[in-house]
């Protein structure tokens, strides 16, 4: 599946695919291809959701920890990407 995203002029993404182009937001664009590279897992580790969130292991620990994303059982610590994912989104409206 070739697909190649261009903003548009009207803040669309242009994806092409079998010789088609469909336009669509850049949210749902961004949000595809982020669940993309988790590989639809729910939950994750600290590891895995700092290099998912392209920021350092400590920080992602942080943004978990502040975003009460955090789940702990029997010494394994799992994130709920989801929670972060809405902290991080609620951070830039003033909530």
């Amino acid at each position: 599946m070739a697909m190649k995203g261009l903003l548009s002029n009207t803040d669309k993404v242009s994806c092409y695919w079998n010789d088609s182009v469909f336009y669509i937001e850049p949210e749902v664009f961004y949000e595809a291809l982020f669940l993309q590279k988790s590989g639809l897992r729910p939950y994750v580790r600290y590891k895995t959701g700092a290099e998912l969130f392209d920021v350092g292991r400590g920080e992602f620990i942080k943004l978990a920890r502040d975003a009460e994303a955090v789940h702990k059982h029997n010494g394994t610590v799992l994130v709920d990407v989801n929670a972060v994912c809405k902290f991080i989104n609620g951070l830039g409206s003033g909530d």
